[in-house]
């Protein structure tokens, strides 16, 4: 997230009032004004930022996923495995990350203790995301809308591989 808002943020600071040379002595009062003029443009980028959180909702057997709201980014994934081994099998973490777009979770039956007639672990899945309101004036979900859509592809390749890795998973433990 640090990137990305930084990236944003970072057209704002390609000009200060005083550029300084090597071996030129930098006046205090130049040097305060160049920093005032960087809070300003700070003040100015970035305006409430929000961090939220969002809870996901399981899709495949195992597999879950937290998508968090246009306009936001996702910073950080919470994943754990459901399971008592009384009316499901014990969990175990197979995949836990953040894509473009959110948070996936996966999760496999733990193989020692597996029987075929509890129901498979559930993935339960959080995102924490971010967004602000406005980026230089403008509102967030522009500045960073067309990346996330051009990176939601990574997402679903993401949900395809562990829905994989799940499968095959299941078909071994099964035997």
């Amino acid at each position: 997230m640090f990137i990305t808002l930084l990236c944003l943020a970072g057209a704002a600071y390609a000009e200060v009032p005083h550029i300084f040379q090597s071996g030129q002595p930098a006046r205090a009062a130049d040097v305060n004004q160049n920093f005032q003029h960087l809070k300003q443009k700070t003040d100015q980028s970035i305006t409430q930022l929000a961090i939220f959180p969002v809870d996901g909702a399981e899709f495949d057997i195992g597999i879950a996923e937290a998508v968090c709201p246009g306009g936001s980014i996702p910073v950080s994934a919470s994943c754990v495995c459901s399971g008592d081994g009384t009316t499901q099998n014990y969990g175990v973490l197979l995949g836990c990350r953040t894509t473009a777009v959110g948070a996936l979770g996966a999760c496999v039956a733990e193989g020692i203790t597996y029987n075929p007639a509890l129901a498979w672990p559930e993935a339960v899945v959080s995102s924490m995301c971010a967004a602000a309101a406005t980026h230089g004036g403008q509102a967030m979900g522009q500045a960073v809308g067309m990346e996330i859509k051009i990176r939601a592809d990574e997402h679903g390749e993401a949900v395809n591989r562990l829905s994989e890795q799940v499968s095959n998973y299941r078909t071994l433990i099964s035997r």
